[in-house]
């Protein structure tokens, strides 16, 4: 099962390196207006939202079977939404970190919510 996740996370990562000559599409700035558009505008959603969503349930699900220092605890019953909610939070409150992969502010917001004890 550790496998799995390890494969999942390495996955996330691999999707963002940037590629030469062309603009990282998965960094906070590009991918956070998709989560925004989750939590403010369902009805106008669209690819980054979509992106949005799979990062961050991929990462909640990851970050309880990967290695101890990024395990995650969220609560049983925790929604997507409420997971989006924690992520769009933490960015808001640390924008100077937004040009970072996607992926990297999403577990930092998730270690930092629900850290296992």
């Amino acid at each position: 099962m550790r496998l799995r996740g390890l494969l999942v996370l390495l996955g996330l990562v691999a999707l963002s390196l940037p590629v030469a000559a062309q603009q990282n599409p998965y960094t906070g700035n590009e991918v956070l207006p998709g989560c925004r558009t989750i939590l403010n505008d369902r009805a106008t959603l669209d690819f980054k939202a979509g992106l949005c969503a799979g990062m961050v349930q991929s990462l909640l699900v990851a970050g309880s079977i990967i290695k101890p220092e990024f395990e995650i605890c969220p609560p049983k019953l925790i929604t997507l939404e409420q997971a989006i909610r924690v992520v769009v939070a933490s960015a808001d409150k640390n924008s100077q970190d937004t040009h970072k992969g996607f992926h990297v502010l999403v577990m930092i917001a998730l270690l930092n919510a629900w850290p296992c004890k």
